[in-house]
């Protein structure tokens, strides 16, 4: 394959099999971070806690803090960590997509990788992705969205005895 003469030329190749999925994704997270604000509201949080919790890992961190207030039993903690450790997951995925500029296109492979520095120890690594990796984790953040959604609003349905 004879290689880009320009980043734009690059773009215009490749914008089918990234774009798409990429998009689907960030749309996903705004489903999430609207329904995440819903359940937030519903469940109590109080204003001050609300404002506090700008950013969707914020939230995130709120939902599962929320849940204490209406359960201690083990199985129902259990699964909020789940919960909110899938979406901390993915939201770390989605940023590392999204965020920084990507390096180059491996056609070999279909994907596209970036360099990035990890704070934690100030080394050099490298993330690369294809668009069906993109697409699947837009498909597991659906699925965690629906599986969220019914536990927090389990809590406001009374239980039978």
């Amino acid at each position: 394959m004879e290689r880009p003469k320009s980043v734009s030329e690059m773009i215009e190749r490749y914008d089918s099999d990234f774009y798409e999925p990429i998009g689907r994704l960030i749309m996903q997270f705004g489903f999430l971070e609207f329904h995440i604000d819903h359940w937030l509201s519903a469940l109590g949080a109080d204003q001050p806690k609300l404002r506090k919790a700008n950013n969707l890992n914020n939230k995130i961190t709120l939902y599962g803090q929320i849940i204490d207030q209406h359960t201690t039993e083990p199985n129902d903690l259990a699964e909020r960590d789940r919960l909110v450790q899938q979406m901390r997951e993915l939201n770390t995925f989605r940023n590392r997509v999204v965020h920084g500029p990507w390096s180059v296109y491996l056609g070999e492979k279909k994907a596209w990788q970036k360099l990035s520095v990890n704070r934690q120890n100030a080394t050099h690594q490298f993330f690369e992705v294809t668009a069906d990796v993109i697409r699947a984790a837009a498909s597991d953040l659906a699925k965690i969205q629906v599986e969220a959604s019914h536990f927090a609003f389990g809590f406001l349905v009374p239980k039978k005895a």
